[in-house]
């Protein structure tokens, strides 16, 4: 037993290394790193942002609240570090450097919004922080027309994140629970919920301050998740159905929100019943309404189809904004050399991309919401699989800037040489092969 648990630590302590390394590549490659700070309440959201953000091959990491605090207090922000807050409530000090403030708080819940019932010099932190962010994001559409009209120009829509990184969904896990309930606590919630323990014949699981993967498995467990708002007239709390479909197909049931609209995106994906009264006079609705999906739990093909439709829709959203930030590319995987050299001192004052696959590429392109603003330098093609006419192509498709920075004698090579290495780019002017194929001018 001993040896098998040293075993699993090995490879836990492996996979970290080779996480790190994963991480300090895709910081060399991009040149911008985001950094997430976050509560133990918004683990989930955090880490699907940072999965998000792999995904369009940015580098990213969480940290806490206290971490971020010291790394600004202390002065040790690195250059090309934005920073996200999810609770810029729990912050002390902003940064020289780029942030953001994602909101994930209702609104209309708050009069005073942002300041959330704070006064005095935080009120004053709280402000400042909203006026000199770059961008506020906001999970609801609703919720940025009720903002403050000065800080209603910089809010952008950005739904909560529902990409986590490579992890399949597990659909044939044996349930031991009929429903789930998971979140903060009131008597709101209270009330419903001992109405559905002690009244019905449905086993009922009730969790709070349960995060990350340990929320995940309980889930799987569950055959049916219920979401009951904090108080009657609510927005739909995505961030809620986004933890239930990241890794599990639970059918999902909801009291209806004041967003119509929203509820409409989401009418594949979730049940939802009347929004129960105070006096709990129409409870019989939310009761009915689990009773039916507990007698039927297959998953229709509408909410396969429902899902992946509000996966690609998310993806497109974070694209819109986060792809602003790809602008430069170089294309290069030979890191020696002087060329490489001034690759790494052009990257001091610019953010380069490092690009050494068609397919990686071909991806920024397709997904770039102006693909005519993109800057490419072609610094080698050595050791890629990128060859002259597929930049023209693309060319011809896009029409991006084409950069072409003239080291020693590699663009006056045979063409058949350019992907391979060879001492003969060095003396290429002493052979019969000297010349600038037309492809290039």
């Amino acid at each position: 037993q001993r040896l098998e648990q040293q075993r699993q630590e090995k490879q836990r302590q492996e996979k970290q290394r080779q996480l790190q390394r994963q991480e300090i590549q895709r910081q060399e490659d991009c040149g911008i790193t985001f950094k997430i700070q976050t509560t133990k309440y918004l683990l989930n959201i955090a880490n699907s942002l940072r999965s998000m953000l792999h995904n369009m091959e940015f580098s990213a990491s969480v940290m806490s609240s206290e971490a971020i605090s010291q790394e600004i207090k202390s002065g040790q922000e690195t250059p090309g570090v934005h920073y996200i807050f999810l609770c810029i409530g729990h912050m002390f000090h902003l940064p020289k450097s780029k942030y953001y403030i994602y909101n994930l708080e209702q609104v209309n819940y708050h009069p005073d919004f942002p300041l959330l019932g704070l006064g005095g010099k935080r009120a004053e932190f709280i402000t400042t922080a909203f006026k000199n962010a770059d961008t506020i994001f906001d999970y609801s559409k609703m919720n940025i027309t009720n903002y403050p009209k000065k800080f209603k120009n910089k809010a952008l829509y950005l739904p909560v994140p529902l990409f986590e990184g490579t992890k399949s969904k597990v659909t044939d896990i044996e349930k031991e629970y009929d429903v789930l309930f998971f979140g903060g606590l009131n008597d709101r919630r209270n009330k419903i919920l001992k109405y559905l323990k002690e009244n019905t014949d449905m086993n009922v699981r009730i969790v709070t301050n349960v995060f990350g993967d340990a929320l995940y498995d309980i889930i799987k467990k569950s055959r049916i998740v219920l979401n009951i708002h904090f108080k009657g007239e609510s927005l739909l709390e995505t961030a809620r159905i986004h933890d239930c479909i990241r890794h599990s197909t639970p059918l999902i049931i909801s009291e209806e929100s004041i967003d119509k609209s929203t509820m409409a995106e989401y009418k594949n994906i979730v049940n939802f019943v009347p929004v129960i009264k105070e006096d709990l006079s129409n409870i019989n609705e939310l009761t009915e309404g689990i009773q039916n999906l507990l007698s039927n739990e297959n998953i229709s093909y509408s909410r396969w189809k429902a899902e992946r439709k509000m996966q690609d829709m998310v993806k497109k959203r974070f694209g819109v904004f986060f792809f602003q930030f790809v602008e430069y590319f170089i294309i290069n995987n030979n890191k020696g050399g002087g060329s490489y050299k001034w690759q790494l001192d052009v990257a001091k004052y610019l953010h380069l991309n490092t690009i050494n696959k068609l397919s990686k590429l071909n991806y920024y392109l397709v997904n770039s919401k102006n693909p005519s603003r993109i800057k490419i330098f072609i610094n080698s093609f050595l050791f890629t699989d990128i060859k002259i006419e597929h930049i023209l192509n693309l060319y011809n498709r896009y029409k991006f800037k084409i950069i072409i920075p003239i080291h020693d004698w590699f663009w006056f090579s045979n063409n058949a040489t350019l992907n391979k290495y060879s001492n003969a780019i060095h003396n290429i002017y002493l052979s019969d092969l000297f010349c600038l194929k037309k492809e290039v001018y």
